[in-house]
């Protein structure tokens, strides 16, 4: 499995970006890549506690959202129904 550098950091700050535009207040994320599809980890804050979330997203999902809105927007609304219980900005 190849995995440049620069595909691992563009995933890395996408994953940021949306848990950040997203609004969660404490967060911790990590990317396993895998072949084909990439394990992404959040652990965020909740009323009394963390929980932990893993997805399963495809490689280039995750690289074609760095790029496209579209793709970007498809996947902050999954990760928002999914992460729902994590502790928001007001």
């Amino acid at each position: 499995m190849d995995v440049s550098t620069v595909e691992l950091s563009r995933a890395r700050e996408l994953v940021g970006d949306v848990l950040d535009e997203i609004g969660i207040d404490a967060y911790l994320f990590d990317i396993e890549p895998g072949e084909p599809d990439w394990q992404v980890r959040v652990e965020c804050a909740v009323e009394g506690g963390w929980t932990r979330h893993t997805t399963v997203v495809a490689k280039e999902r995750l690289l074609e959202a760095s790029e496209d809105a579209d793709a970007r927007r498809a996947l902050r609304e999954e990760w928002e129904r999914a992460l729902g219980a994590c502790l928001r900005r007001d």
